[in-house]
């Protein structure tokens, strides 16, 4: 599990100045059960005044029925009523689209990273399962070069032998193989 994970805390005193966010969270996508945890802890930085925004991965699809609405949820609704149950008010959410990819968290960090440069943002809160998070950092790091901050957080979601042995996979090679040659054909 230490191979596979990163800790990377943002430092006290690193929340952006009044009127002016510094601060973006994103919560990467994953199952509904990790989400859950993921969106925790979120909204957890949330609340600590780190950020004014939780930006999520916007996922197609439906899920569970609700009876307020009497009908099922469509995945972003369903994301956004779990951060509500954390306290984020929903108008301080927003549902990013990524482009779906066989190599997810390299779309997603692509993406999340050219967002995170156009709309000024100084650091970037990175939150995903704590299995996920060195290949999260790596990749983010890869597209941000250094202009913007990544810390990366955890969550406590528990995985079982077979993920962290596909996650080891994956972290090998997105680190030997996709990054090195992303390099390449994007230069």
């Amino acid at each position: 599990m230490d191979e596979l994970s990163v800790r990377s805390p943002v430092p006290c005193g690193a929340a952006g100045a009044r009127g002016k966010p510094e601060t973006m969270i994103y919560v990467l996508g994953g199952t509904q059960r990790s989400l859950e945890q993921n969106f925790r802890m979120a909204s957890a930085l949330y609340q600590k005044g780190l950020a004014d925004k939780i930006f999520f991965l916007s996922r197609p699809g439906i899920t569970e029925y609700s009876r307020e609405l009497s009908r099922n949820m469509t995945n972003d609704e369903w994301s956004i009523r779990e951060l509500e149950k954390s306290g984020v008010s929903s108008q301080k959410t927003e549902a990013v689209a990524v482009p779906s990819h066989v190599f997810g968290t390299y779309s997603e960090a692509k993406r999340i990273s050219r967002l995170a440069k156009a709309r000024g943002y100084k650091r970037l809160l990175l939150i995903s399962s704590l299995y996920h998070t060195r290949r999260v950092y790596q990749t983010f790091s890869r597209f941000l070069g250094g202009e913007v901050e990544i810390f990366v957080y955890g969550s406590n979601d528990q995985a079982g032998l077979g993920a962290l042995l596909v996650e080891y996979a994956k972290c090998v090679g997105y680190s030997r193989v996709l990054l090195p040659l992303a390099v390449r054909f994007e230069e």
